[in-house]
This record gives C-alpha cells, structure tokens and sequence, in this order.
C-alpha cells in the first residue's frame, strides 16, 4: 500500500535496500567478479493471476533501482549473464527486464496467467535465456505419464534455437515423490538431448 499511498517512506525505503545490496555484490564480486559467469538476483513481482502491483508502479519504482543494481554488478563482472528469479505472471514486464539487462529468467512458471512458455519462446526466445518451466503444482507431484508429458512440452516449446535451461520452477517440493524426479531426469536426458530436426538447437540439462 505504502507505494500508493506513501511514496516518500517507499523510495526511501528501497533506496536503503539497494545501497545494501550494492555494498553485499561488492564484497562478494570484488575479487572474483572476473571469473563468476552468473549472478542470480531475487524479487518477485507476479502471483497466479497477474502482478502483485502494476506495470506502471513496477516501472516507475522498482525498475530503476534494478537497472542500477545490474549496472553495478556489470562493473565488478562483466563478463557476468545476469541471471533474475520472480514467480508468477510477469509477462507485462518481461521486455522491461531485457531493457535493463537481465539475460536469464526464471522460474517461468507455465500455469499461471500470461506465461505461455510457447509465446514467451516467439516473443523473446532470441533475447532472453529461460531457466526452469517444468510445473511443480500439477506435474512434479502428480503421475509419471503427467510429468513425462510436462517435460516433453517444455522441451517442444523452450528448446527450438537454444537458450533453455530445464529444471523445476522452484526447489522440489515434499508432496514429489522420488520416483518422480528420477522419471524427470530421465525424460529431460532422453528429449533434451541435440536433435537435427530443431535447427541449431542446443539445450542445457
């Protein structure tokens, strides 16, 4: 509410939280900035049905502070992909990520609103990278002919020209049985492996 209603204490607010996040990337980075290939950021912005705040709020505050962020980093490594992590429907900014250089997206997640892993692939496959996409809600707990079928989609639709880092859109959770992550690897080796068929694909597993 305080970014509708009390925007001086949020900007004042965030602007302290940067500043914390540049000193930690500083410490970290400093030294080993030139070697490190990914530096992972974290903010979720979506839920199911779309963004926990809009576009326009999204833009106007947390999208700078994050280009700044990512600059910064660039300075101590920049050799570095950057690598960001939100849940949920965050289509509406997805362009606005790539403008302030995210290279990596994360964890695309295929059954909420407007994260169609098809369009996304059309729309921005030749300039983002996509971690994750394989469903834990439905897919990862539920039978192996469900899972097996969530895996080849994923495939099919984040593989075609490469860029696609498979893997769960989240950490595995308790309800997945282990058989089922067994049956996920398997089907990630046995279909995300080259193929002739897809030209200049590559997939990393």
């Amino acid at each position: 509410m305080d970014m509708y209603i009390n925007k001086p204490f949020t900007n004042k607010l965030l602007d302290k939280v940067l500043d914390i996040q540049m000193k930690l990337h500083e410490v970290l980075l400093k030294d080993i900035g030139p070697y490190v290939q990914i530096v992972e950021m974290c903010d979720d912005y979506g839920m199911q049905t779309g963004m926990l705040m809009s576009p326009d709020i999204w833009r106007e505050i947390f999208k700078p502070r994050r280009r700044d962020l990512i600059t910064f980093v660039k300075t101590l490594a920049p050799q570095a992909k950057i690598f960001h992590h939100s849940c949920g429907s965050i289509y509406e900014i997805i362009e606005d990520l790539i403008e302030i250089g995210v290279d990596i997206l994360n964890p695309v997640q295929p059954l909420v609103a407007d994260m169609d892993s098809f369009r996304l692939k059309q729309e921005f496959g030749d300039r983002l990278c996509f971690h994750g996409g394989i469903d834990e809600q439905i897919a990862f707990p539920g039978d192996a002919e469900t899972l097996v079928a969530e895996v080849k989609t994923r495939i099919y639709a984040f593989a075609p020209g490469g860029g696609y880092i498979i893997g769960p859109t989240s950490n595995i959770q308790d309800d997945t049985p282990v058989e089922n992550v067994l049956f996920y690897i398997k089907t990630a080796k046995e279909y995300g492996r080259y193929n002739k068929s897809w030209s200049n694909t590559r997939m990393a597993v």
